[in-house]
């Protein structure tokens, strides 16, 4: 069971890797590419209507497909009866949206969003398609599968959205990007898995479900509303193009950040579903799990701080460099992520939506609270209140949390403490030959930072025999045996 386990999850590990760095490469490569072309206020347009997307496929899924990865004796009848609710909710939230497009448009001051927006909302009904079938394809832990389909999709779509902006389309090659993706994405689902849906539905599967799902619905809701708010806020207060600078911002601080923390929980997750009721082998997963986060993320994030301006400059031109301010905030927040992320799984596991739920809460009534202190004094103070938002949120989730499994708080910052010093050490390195080679020349600095940052990390971490270094050490020498 021990080796099954085992094999599973890294197995798991790598493939959902491969699909993550597959899918948000190829989203990367084509941002900056398109970047390039279109403006901040392009990208403004685009990021004004997030929050409503997603919302809308938060309400799509209801929260249905975790809660079927959590049950355990899963029937056709369960399958069938999501499927359906998918396939309404994504039509409903469409139509909606459709008809509040004006509105929506008044609120920003911004005419052009009630076309662009009829639009970017056909992607609920497109997607409410395929998500019982990434569901199920998830359940059985196939990331090779979606894999193959998310890459396939991003590069296809990719490659329309840049042909559009060389051909002057503006904002709607992202808009026509976005809708290709989703529609490849869907079709592909249904190639990959063959199962297909029954006529029946059944208002008890639906009953028992909801009972779980409710409150992950909840909770998702709430951490969309909150973490698109500042889009929002920004939209509605500042110049058009302060929202393009900062979902730039937002978007190249997200990839690393998320990434590693979603390959990481999604594969965690259902593996550790199967030993919910025994804390000893969960307190002990948990520990591997955040240290593997943060040995990756910590000095990722503080890196990125330092060669912010360098990276902005040499891949999307000067004219994002405002952005660079927001990038460096932004990365902050991003290097506390797993903390906050990770965290919560332990409570989905335990079958606590209504405590993460009231946690979700909580942090919300926080970040109100220092929004309403830190927005008349510009974007800046702003994106510090969020640092201490999420310092305090961390705190008490790590406290709750960890209580579950028997973990203290006092254990869980001892276990992180030696990743942020070997992360701060190697960071301060990259900053002095950024000092020394930069006005030489910007891309030379940008490489050997990166390098020499990379290479002194390593280093401490064999010096000071971090955990998470040691056990990746271990797999890659099993590797290379079992090769042999």
């Amino acid at each position: 069971m021990e080796k099954s386990l085992k094999q599973q999850t890294v197995t798991g590990v790598f493939w959902s890797a491969i699909e993550q760095f597959g899918f948000l490469g190829i989203q990367f490569i084509t941002t900056i590419i398109i970047a390039r072309i279109l403006t901040p206020a392009d990208y403004g347009l685009i990021g004004l209507l997030t929050i409503f997307t997603a919302l809308g496929m938060t309400i799509t899924d209801s929260g249905f497909g975790q809660a079927l990865i959590q049950k355990k004796d899963v029937t056709e009848i369960d399958y069938s009866t999501v499927f359906y609710t998918n396939l309404v909710l994504g039509l409903i939230i469409y139509f909606i949206l459709y008809l509040c497009s004006p509105l929506i448009a008044n609120f920003f001051h911004t005419p052009e969003l009630e076309k662009i927006s009829k639009w970017v909302f056909l992607v609920f009904p497109i997607n409410s398609i395929g998500i019982i079938q990434y569901t199920i394809i998830t359940k059985n832990v196939n990331f090779k599968a979606l894999t193959k389909i998310s890459v396939i999709s991003s590069i296809i779509s990719g490659i329309f959205g840049i042909s559009l902006a060389y051909n002057g389309m503006g904002v709607w090659a992202l808009v026509y990007q976005n809708i290709l993706y989703y529609f490849l994405k869907s079709i592909l689902l249904w190639y990959y898995n063959h199962w297909k849906p029954s006529l029946n539905f059944s208002f008890k599967s639906f009953k028992n479900l909801f009972g779980f799902s409710s409150n992950l619905l909840g909770t998702s809701m709430i951490i969309i509303l909150f973490n698109n708010l500042y889009t929002v806020l920004i939209g509605r207060f500042y110049a058009i193009n302060e929202v393009g600078y900062y979902n730039q911002a937002y978007r190249f601080e997200n990839i690393p950040a998320s990434t590693l923390t979603t390959i990481i929980q999604r594969v965690s997750y259902p593996i550790l579903s199967t030993i919910q009721n025994d804390n000893e082998r969960l307190k002990s997963g948990y520990r591997k799990i955040i240290n593997q986060a943060v040995f990756f993320n910590f000095p990722l994030m503080i890196g990125l701080i330092v060669i912010g301006h360098n990276l902005f400059d040499v891949l999307l031109t000067a004219k994002w460099l405002p952005a660079v301010p927001y990038f460096q905030l932004l990365c902050v927040y991003g290097a506390l992520f797993p903390l906050q992320s990770i965290n919560v799984n332990i409570l989905k596991v335990k079958g606590k939506g209504g405590t993460l739920l009231k946690l979700e809460i909580l942090r919300r009534i926080i970040m109100i609270l220092v929004i309403l202190i830190t927005i008349k004094h510009g974007i800046i103070v702003l994106l510090i209140g969020n640092i201490f938002t999420s310092v305090l949120s961390i705190s008490i989730n790590m406290y709750v949390c960890g209580k579950e499994i028997n973990l203290k708080i006092l254990e869980q910052i001892h276990d992180i403490i030696p990743y942020l010093l070997a992360s701060i050490i190697s960071s301060g390195a990259m900053f002095l030959i950024d000092l020394l080679i930069q006005p030489v020349n910007l891309i030379f600095a940008l490489i050997i930072q990166i390098i020499i940052g990379a290479i002194i990390y390593l280093a401490l971490s064999e010096i000071l025999k971090l955990r998470a270094y040691l056990e990746i050490k271990e797999i890659i020498k099993m590797k290379k045996n079992e090769k042999k």
